[in-house]
């Protein structure tokens, strides 16, 4: 019996761009644990791309950014969510469902208007990296507004150490 062979498969991309870039193969069992292993060290040799705080635009294929790109924006919207979740324990009930409310209404923005921002590469390869970009970017913005909540007076008196924790790590040459 002749195995089946791969067929591409268009899929959508994590932050839901699609893009025919992102061509998925299925992965062959035999090869499995070789691409496991690998994965695995990459992971604890710092080696990959997108573990660290690595500078997309300077990765040399457009394929490599729009990954890259995206690891950046899931990472600062996981951080924002874990923001919102420390500030249930600052906030009385009702303030955090208010809280609740409005980032449902605060990311209904961000989507969209990094959508408009992103239609402008509209067919162009550089598009998923364009909206992830801009998911990554209000993302950080907003972490920036509201980690100060989790302090004294609710940042009255500025920053402090459970703040900090939110701070973005910036490389050598990034400005805040």
């Amino acid at each position: 019996m002749r195995p089946r062979p791969l067929r591409p498969q268009l899929k959508r991309d994590p932050l839901d761009c699609e893009h025919p870039m992102s061509l998925a193969h299925t992965v062959p069992p035999q090869y499995l644990r070789t691409l496991i292993g690998v994965v695995a060290f990459l992971g604890i040799t710092g080696a990959s791309p997108l573990l660290g705080q690595q500078d997309c635009g300077a990765l040399a294929q457009q394929q490599a950014m729009n990954a890259c790109s995206a690891e950046r924006a899931r990472r600062s919207a996981a951080l924002l969510d874990s923001l919102i979740q420390d500030l249930r324990g600052h906030l009385e009930q009702a303030q955090f469902a208010q809280l609740l409310s409005v980032q449902r209404d605060w990311t209904q923005y961000r989507d969209g208007h990094c959508k408009w921002q992103a239609h402008f590469a509209e067919g162009g390869s550089i598009q998923p990296t364009e909206y992830a970009t801009c998911i990554d970017a209000l993302t950080w913005n907003r972490i920036d507004e509201l980690k100060l909540n989790l302090c004294e007076g609710n940042g009255m008196t500025g920053a402090c150490t459970a703040s900090a924790k939110y701070d973005r790590v910036r490389s050598k040459g990034q400005h805040k």
